[in-house]
């Protein structure tokens, strides 16, 4: 909301087309399903991609059938692991909720640290068990949602941001970063690194308290806002130079 009412008075209009818990190989098909199917048009096409999003690559497989897109993923948590990541990723207020009993009975409060599924960047021995892989398969979605975009002249640009693990870490740089910053250069896309915008000189602490909702992965409002100035401020500055270098043809 924040960076489509800035683009608006621009003159630019944009849509969040964001899902929760969307991954490369969904990108791909959901975009294609967007230009082939609906026949949406637009001028390009902003990835935010997530670290989580090479777990889900590494589990998951993705099919379309009858115009129907379903996806099965392989989960080896304990059955009550299961159930609490469920929550968290689609029922955020009951997660809250349970995050704030457990707090008022004593129990050992829910924190965004040590998050498996951030942790392949950092961890030699969870990168070998699925980020390989799936860092491998997110490359290869992202590659054909490349060409796919490319072929209708729409242009790419990923993002790449820190969880709170990475940021408690100093990791930097960070497998995320240099695997994305890479593929965007041999795809000619655009790439937005904010993970010095988290990796502040300020304790990790105090910079996760700051931008994160308590006990959680996901930014609070002042890190929505954050993360939307900064995609502002890149923006307007690549827009500038396009617009000179047109003018100079």
């Amino acid at each position: 909301a924040i960076a489509g009412e800035r683009l608006a008075q621009d003159g630019i209009e944009l849509l969040n087309a964001g899902v929760a818990s969307h991954y490369p190989g969904l990108h791909l098909l959901r975009t294609r399903y967007l230009v082939e199917t609906v026949g949406l048009r637009f001028d390009r096409l902003v990835v935010f991609l997530d670290l989580s999003d090479i777990q889900d690559e590494a589990l998951c497989d993705e099919s379309v059938s009858d115009g129907r897109m379903s996806i099965a993923c392989v989960d080896a948590k304990p059955l009550r692991r299961r159930l609490r990541a469920r929550i968290e990723r689609h029922a955020f207020l009951l997660h809250t909720f349970l995050n704030c009993a457990e707090r008022l009975l004593g129990f050992e409060p829910q924190t965004g640290l040590n998050r498996e599924r951030a942790l392949w960047t950092i961890d030699q021995g969870l990168f070998d068990s699925y980020g390989k892989k799936g860092l491998s398969r997110a490359i290869a979605h992202m590659d054909a949602l490349a060409e796919l975009l490319r072929g209708r002249g729409i242009g790419l640009t990923v993002a790449v941001y820190p969880w709170p693990d990475q940021i408690a870490r100093r990791d930097s740089p960070s497998r995320q970063v240099l695997a994305w910053r890479q593929w965007a250069e041999r795809q000619k896309a655009d790439f937005i690194d904010l993970f010095p915008v988290f990796l502040e000189p300020q304790p990790p602490e105090e910079t996760i308290r700051r931008y994160f909702i308590q006990g959680d992965v996901h930014w609070n409002e002042v890190g929505h806002r954050l993360v939307a100035e900064r995609f502002l401020e890149y923006y307007a500055k690549e827009l500038k130079g396009r617009l000179a270098a047109a003018a100079k043809r």
